[in-house]
C-alpha cells in the first residue's frame, strides 16, 4: 500500500521531546546558543505560494484510477493533510517526431499539434486532469511553459535538441511557434475555463545540454533569438485576445538569468511581466533581485530540484532563495519522480505501477509550505538558518529553523518584537529518519523560546497573540 500523508491533526497527538520549554536550555550542548532576533517592521516580499511543475509526473499520474490519483493529489495539494501547494506550472508539450523514440516514457508529454495546421485537443489528458484537480483544490497561480517547439519547427526534426546543442528553432518557424503557444493557451481559456496568468516559451534556453537524441524535450534558444521570439509571443497573445503576461527567461542558473535579462533590448524588457529563474546553480541572488526591482518586474524562482532524499539540501536552498533572491513564488521541479530522491514521492512513472513512497524531503517541504501561506510577508530574521514571516490576517508570526549539521544546535527565539502579553506557540518538528512533523504547544508570557534542534532537522514555530 502507498504511504499516507501525515496531517496536522494527526501530528497533534505526538509531543516532541527535543524542545526545551521557556526558561530551559541544555547546558551540555557542544555549541553556544544562538539568539534569533526578528524585526517585523523590516518587510520583504509577499508570498504568492509554493509550487510544483507538472512535468513530467502529471501526465503519468493523471492516467491512474481516480481513487489512487486523488490520494496523490491529497498529499500534494491539500493544505491540511498534504503540502498545500498553490502554484502549478503546466508543460505545453512540443510533441516528438513519430519516427524517433529517444524520450523516456515519463518525459513524453504529448504535444497538441502533430503536424502543421493540425491540432489534437484530446492529447495530454493526464496532465490536464491533474491541472484541473489542482485548481479545484486551491491552486491559484497557473503558468504555462514549453520545453521545445513541435518537432516540425526544429532544425533537427526532433524535440530533443539540435545536433551539437545549438539553436534548434528554425528562424522561419518563429512566428508559428509563438502562435502555437497562444493557440494552446486560448483553447484552455475558452474550452476548459483555465487561464494561464503567465506564458513562457522557454525552459533553460541558453543551456547546451539540449542535444539531438536526448531523453527529454529541450531546445536551445539563444539570447538573440529570444529577443525576436518574445515580441512575437506578445503579438500572438494579443491577436488571440488572451489576458496573459509573458515570463522569461527561465534559465538554469541565477547568474545566467541575470545575463539573459541584461541582453534583452528595452522593447523586449517592456514586454516581460515576470522574470523567472531556476536556482540549480548561480549565486548572484541580490543582483537579480535588484535588477527585477529596478525594472518593476515580478520575480519567481520557477524551478529547483536535487537528488537528496533527506530534504536538507532543498531546505538550505529555500532559505538562500527566499532570504536573498526574495521571489514571490518558489517552485519545486517534480512532486513525484522515478529518480530516487528527486521527488517528494517516489513512483517508477512507467504507467503501470501506481503505489508511491514518501521521502523525508516531503516532510521538510511541508515544514515550509503548510505554515508559510500565500499572503504572508517575509520579515527580517537575524540568522541565515531561519526564515520568518508575518501574516496580518491570521495574526501570526511564523519562523522556520534549519539545523542541517550533524550535531545538535541550540537556538533562542526572541519574541520581544512581537509585543507584550500572552502568546500561543505551536512548534512543528521534523528530524530526518524519524516520525514526521510532530507538534508541541506552548503558552506563556516570557519573551523567549529555547529550542534544542537535533542533527538534520527543521522546526517551524507559529506564534499568535492572546
Amino acid at each position: 500500500m502507498p504511504e499516507k500523508c501525515i496531517s496536522r491533526r494527526e501530528a497533534l497527538l505526538a509531543v516532541g521531546a527535543a524542545i526545551a520549554v521557556p526558561g530551559m536550555a541544555d547546558a551540555a550542548s557542544a555549541r553556544p546558543m544562538e539568539v534569533i532576533r526578528l524585526k517585523p517592521q523590516v518587510r520583504y516580499q509577499q508570498l504568492e505560494g509554493w509550487g510544483v511543475s507538472l512535468a513530467w509526473w502529471a501526465h503519468v499520474v493523471g492516467a491512474f484510477p481516480e481513487r489512487i490519483r486523488r490520494h496523490y493529489m491529497d498529499c500534494i495539494f491539500n493544505p491540511v493533510r498534504g503540502l498545500g501547494l498553490t502554484v502549478v506550472r503546466y508543460n505545453i508539450g512540443g510533441g516528438e517526431n513519430p519516427k524517433y523514440h529517444f524520450i523516456q516514457y515519463r518525459a513524453a508529454v504529448p504535444g497538441f499539434s502533430p503536424r502543421p495546421g493540425v491540432f489534437n485537443w484530446h492529447a495530454d489528458k493526464g496532465q490536464i486532469t491533474i491541472l484541473r484537480q489542482a485548481m479545484a483544490m486551491g491552486a491559484t497561480r497557473t503558468e504555462a511553459f514549453c520545453n521545445s517547439p513541435p518537432y516540425y519547427m526544429t532544425q533537427s526534426g526532433s524535440v530533443t535538441g539540435a545536433v551539437g546543442g545549438g539553436d534548434n528553432l528554425r528562424q522561419e518557424a518563429q512566428t508559428a511557434f509563438a502562435n502555437y503557444l497562444a493557440v494552446v493557451a486560448a483553447h484552455f481559456r475558452r474550452n476548459l475555463n483555465i487561464r494561464f496568468q503567465t506564458l513562457e516559451a522557454f525552459n533553460e534556453p541558453v543551456s547546451h545540454w539540449w542535444k539531438f537524441g536526448n531523453y527529454q524535450e529541450g531546445c536551445h534558444i539563444g539570447d538573440k533569438q529570444q529577443n525576436i521570439l518574445i515580441p512575437l509571443l506578445a503579438s500572438a497573445i494579443k491577436s488571440h485576445g488572451l489576458n496573459a503576461s509573458i515570463a522569461a527567461p527561465d534559465d538554469n542558473s541565477i547568474d545566467e538569468t541575470l545575463r539573459s535579462w541584461r541582453s534583452y533590448s528595452p522593447r523586449t524588457r517592456a514586454l516581460i511581466y515576470q522574470i523567472n529563474t531556476h536556482s540549480y546553480n548561480g549565486s548572484d541572488r541580490a543582483a537579480l533581485r535588484n535588477a527585477a526591482a529596478q525594472a518593476g518586474k515580478h520575480l519567481w524562482m520557477s524551478e529547483y530540484g536535487d537528488g537528496d532524499a533527506t530534504g536538507m539540501q532543498m531546505a538550505r536552498r529555500i532559505l538562500q532563495d527566499m532570504r536573498e533572491l526574495r521571489p514571490a513564488a518558489w517552485v519545486y521541479w517534480q512532486a513525484v519522480d522515478s529518480a530516487r530522491g528527486w521527488g517528494f514521492m517516489f513512483n517508477p512513472l512507467n504507467g503501470s505501477a501506481t503505489e508511491f513512497n514518501i521521502h523525508d524531503k516531503y516532510h521538510v517541504m511541508a515544514a515550509f509550505s503548510r505554515f508559510f501561506r500565500p499572503g504572508c510577508r517575509f520579515i527580517f530574521s537575524s540568522s541565515a538558518d531561519t526564515l520568518a514571516a508575518i501574516d496580518e490576517r491570521q495574526r501570526t508570526v511564523t519562523v522556520a529553523l534549519l539545523n542541517d549539521d550533524h550535531h545538535e544546535r541550540r537556538f533562542t527565539l526572541d519574541l520581544t518584537p512581537i509585543g507584550s502579553g500572552r502568546w500561543h506557540a505551536e512548534i512543528y518538528q521534523f528530524t530526518v529518519g524519524e516520525n514526521p512533523l510532530r507538534q508541541t504547544r506552548l503558552i506563556g508570557a516570557e519573551r523567549h523560546i529555547h529550542l534544542a534542534l537535533p542533527p538534520r532537522s527543521v522546526y517551524t514555530i507559529q506564534v499568535s497573540r492572546g
